[in-house]
């Protein structure tokens, strides 16, 4: 609820650490309501009388007393940019935008009325609130009160802070200390929740006090909100230092508070601050009720002078770095004894603390994160203690803060902060900050604006389960009274997912504290607050403060807890909604809430490649599949949708033609093969010819040489590279193309793979010693893939090639002299110098030569086109075809050849 200046001068104190016994405190908690109807008011019924906190100086409508906030240099800088990882330049002087008619994209599962000024006894403002949630509680930190329930909304009870903290300090509640700016923390890894508060002596504040006044860190661990047990600590500052809004951290070994000193013996407020103040607690003793002087531990040189609003991290896993980040902005008029003639800076300034107190606790160096390294120190702007959001229809303004950070989130190496920071066009917009921890570089730094001249202030930051960034915030403008909203950052899209106005957290009336000595801008909450929801982990809690209309008070504010995630997305059409089962058909998919991250599925199958190109379209290039109607899915972060029988996968056609190779290159066309391509029969080769691959398109071929030398026909793309000039192990004996024609392999006889252009090395067989030699090879339908057969009928797959099975293990006639794969690459044929066919997987096996005498032995086969049968090609070029390959294309059978023919491949249709 305090909030102090941050002009600093240097600091005559130094802060001691008063050892303060744990205590546990028994408490029956307060009242317990029924479940709240649906979207209403929460009432608290039982909630302590007025007269007894009405001692401790706050009656029905007093506040608490009045907080002071940044000054700023006479001339702040305009927003420019921020530094991201690797040196690049992420530009703020254009930030994220976010509108009404844009906006979307955070959905609003839960809604629950929190704390509001009527329902709360004592009345105090502004609220400061703050939330978490355990597997089975949530619970909304205010000032001065916890309230907790169940899930639902439900099983309502409230805590007041005063009965927590006065069993420590008998002064908390009799009149002679006061208390504010509560934090609530639930820590999974211990199992327990944590808060945070100040208490100070009466005559503390306002200033001058005496040096015999004090305030108080005040921290406590329990296991639920219902529980009676409470372990309470403190740290006391030196005299008449006032620890402003403690922001409370923790990690897996400790628990640490960060807060801003002012030193209350000035009345000027341009020297009261004096720096930012740390303490740390071992976590395990206040989990524990073994609180001792051991217990905590002052890092050296607090308060520190030139550092201001620390923000410990919330940790979401046992690591035992804790991290705390604040924003050195040179806006703030450094101390004195920090030198007023420090250049300027723009940084995020990181701390490490390891180790435990009564151990080895160390506190890194701070790590200076330059905001903007290539604009020569302008970066983020603190907005001007005289600015204010306005409230439509009245003269009065809303403080929206400065841009100190608010809190800290981290997990897997990264930190997420951020404040209010002035903006064009509005009072004040909200700056998000991504913070390396591991390599201290910003991959994030943006600011977030709108467009309609709407001011933001107050964030808070949380991670859903997949890492996600929400945060809440307060919103408000000359045409909206301050109101509820939640943010979610997409990385993989840099863009803001908004929900709007938060339902039941709209703004109703104007609001005045009463408590600024009638001076704008008002005061309002000093945060906001947000966590994940552990039964729930793709969502997030978020406590938001609004201004409400309730007895007749123009202080009058509401609270309203919500639980958000990120939409689902969402499917209308596909562009193409049918393509053959070799896949490579392109779509592209139309709907909603698409990112980066999105995965597009066909039949369950996941696309063979996707391009995101806005939050509504990917282009997606579909898989091999079996022939049918299937649903086309996308998966996100937050949910996947269902296109229900969206894409037909259809066999491909059935191809008319083929071309026949001999052992000289020379080239024989039959049906619709181009003819007149070339070939090298009439060139002196170095190694004969041993096979061929044809284009995709089927306006080309290469030829291969048992040299592994190549000679690309037709549109066969050339120069993508041989083993001509390599001395090979054992002789190429094979190739294939891949599925773009961007690429081939190359294949030995002892399985050595060779690839070239864009097909990659998946794997080979020529460091295993083989029963016998390979003879060939087919690729999978993607290009990712592709099988080795031996003579035996050994089946050796590669990369995304499934083996269906082989004869490695069958005694056979004749050696295998081939393959070919079905155009899902769910199957295969194999092929024996007899001309036996043996199928695997999908292949179906349409006939052979197996029990006819041939002129000539089988040397190979090709496919059909559509799965639904194959030509066989002997060595005299005599031609077999089976199934629904086309008969009569022609053959060289009866023709004297040079050479003998060593394969085939057929057109495209």
């Amino acid at each position: 609820m305090l909030r102090l200046p941050m002009t600093r001068r240097a600091s005559a104190f130094a802060v001691a650490a008063a050892t303060v016994v744990a205590t546990v405190v028994s408490l029956a908690p307060h009242g317990a309501t029924a479940d709240a109807p649906s979207g209403g008011r929460i009432s608290h019924p039982q909630m302590r009388p007025v007269s007894k906190v009405a001692s401790a100086g706050m009656d029905q409508h007093s506040t608490l007393r009045p907080g002071r906030r940044a000054l700023v240099a006479p001339q702040p800088r305009l927003v420019q940019t921020a530094a991201a990882s690797g040196g690049s330049v992420r530009t703020l002087n254009a930030p994220k935008d976010v509108s009404p008619a844009t906006a979307q994209g955070v959905d609003q599962v839960q809604t629950i009325q929190g704390v509001s000024h009527d329902s709360q006894t004592p009345k105090v403002s502004p609220p400061d609130t703050n939330i978490s949630a355990s597997p089975t509680l949530v619970i909304e930190a205010v000032n001065l009160s916890l309230l907790y329930m169940d899930h639902s909304g439900g099983s309502q009870g409230v805590v007041l802070l005063t009965d927590l903290w006065n069993t420590l300090d008998s002064g908390i509640g009799s009149g002679s200390k006061q208390i504010s700016d509560p934090r609530i923390v639930y820590d999974s890894v211990s199992g327990r929740w944590f808060t945070s508060i100040v208490y100070y002596d009466n005559a503390l504040v306002p200033a001058p006090a005496s040096t015999s006044t004090h305030s108080w860190m005040g921290v406590a661990a329990y296991t639920d909100a219902t529980a009676t047990s409470w372990v309470v600590d403190s740290f006391q500052s030196a005299g008449a230092v006032l620890m402003d809004q403690p922001n409370l951290g923790l990690n897996g070994d400790k628990v640490v508070i960060g807060a801003n000193d002012f030193d209350e013996t000035q009345t000027d407020p341009n020297k009261q601050s004096i720096g930012a103040q740390l303490e740390v607690w071992k976590k395990s003793d206040l989990t524990g009720n073994t609180i001792s002087s051991n217990s905590k531990w002052t890092p050296p040189g607090m308060p520190d002078c030139e550092a201001f609003g620390y923000a410990p991290a919330v940790a979401v896993s046992s690591a035992s770095t804790e991290y705390v980040v604040f924003n050195n902005n040179p806006a703030y008029a450094l101390p004195q004894g920090c030198g007023n003639a420090q250049p300027a800076k723009q940084e995020v300034t990181l701390l490490d603390i390891t180790g435990v107190p009564g151990g080895s606790p160390m506190i890194s160096p701070p790590h200076h994160i330059t905001m903007c390294p290539s604009c020569s120190g302008q970066g983020l702007v603190t907005i001007q203690p005289s600015a204010g959001i306005p409230q439509p229809q009245t003269g009065m303004t809303v403080d929206p803060g400065d841009d100190r950070f608010l809190n800290a989130i981290w997990a897997n190496n990264v930190l997420w902060t951020g404040s209010s920071t002035a903006v064009p066009g509005a009072v004040s917009g909200l700056s998000m900050f991504e913070v390396d921890t591991s390599g201290n570089t910003l991959p994030n730094a943006d600011v977030i604006s709108s467009s309609i001249s709407e001011s933001f202030a107050y964030p808070n930051f949380a991670l859903d389960s997949n890492g996600v960034p929400f945060f809440s915030f307060s919103r408000g403008s000359s045409s909206r009274f301050m109101s509820s909203g939640t943010f979610a950052f997409l990385q993989g899209t840099q863009s803001v997912a908004d929900a709007l106005v938060l339902n039941g957290g709209a703004g109703q009336g104007p609001y005045d504290c009463h408590c600024t000595g009638g001076q704008p801008p008002t005061r309002w909450g000093d945060y906001s607050g947000s966590a994940i929801d552990p039964a729930n982990p793709t969502t997030v809690w978020v406590a938001t403060e609004y201004s409400a209309v309730g007895d007749g008070h123009d202080n009058n504010w509401g609270t309203l807890l919500t639980r958000v995630t990120l939409d689902p997305p969402g499917i209308s059409s596909v562009t193409v909604n049918n393509g053959v089962t070799r896949g490579g058909t392109a779509t592209i998919v139309i709907g909603s809430q698409f990112d980066e991250n999105s995965v597009v599925l066909f039949g369950g199958v996941p696309a063979q490649s996707q391009t995101w190109i806005d939050s509504r379209h990917i282009l997606a290039v579909t898989p091999p599949h079996y022939v049918g109607t299937y649903d086309v899915t996308v998966q996100t972060l937050t949910g996947s949708v269902t296109l229900p029988g969206a894409f037909t996968f259809v066999l491909p056609p059935l191809s008319h033609g083929y071309w026949l190779d001999a052992a000289d290159g020379g080239i024989f066309p039959h049906g619709n093969a181009t003819q007149g391509l070339g070939s090298t029969g009439n060139i002196h080769l170095n190694q004969p010819a041993v096979g061929m691959a044809a284009m995709p398109d089927g306006g080309g071929y290469w030829i291969v040489c048992a040299d592994g030398g190549i000679f690309p026909f037709g549109d066969a793309t050339q120069g993508l590279g041989s083993t001509g000039n390599i001395r090979l192990n054992k002789p190429i004996v094979g190739m294939a193309t891949t599925s773009d024609g961007k690429g081939y392999w190359l294949v030995a006889s002892d399985g050595g793979i060779f690839p070239f252009g864009d097909a990659g090395g998946y794997g080979s067989t020529g460091n295993i010693r083989l029963n016998q030699p390979v003879v060939g090879m087919a690729p999978t339908p993607t290009g990712h893939g592709y099988w080795l057969v031996a003579s035996d009928g050994g089946i050796f797959p590669f990369g995304d090639a499934v083996g269906r099975g082989s004869t490695g293990n069958i005694h056979l006639n004749q050696p295998i002299v081939g393959m070919a794969a079905t155009s899902d690459g769910g199957g295969y044929w194999l092929v024996a110098a007899d001309g036996g066919i043996f199928p695997f997987g999908d292949a179906v096996g349409r006939g052979s030569t197996g029990n006819i005498h041939l002129n000539q032995p089988i040397v190979g086969m090709a496919q059909s086109g559509d799965d639904g049968g194959y030509w066989l090609v002997a060595s005299d070029g005599g031609i077999f075809p089976f199934g629904d390959a086309t008969q009569g294309l022609g053959s060289e059978g009866g023709v004297h050849l040079n050479q003998p023919m060593v394969g085939m491949a057929a057109t495209a249709n």
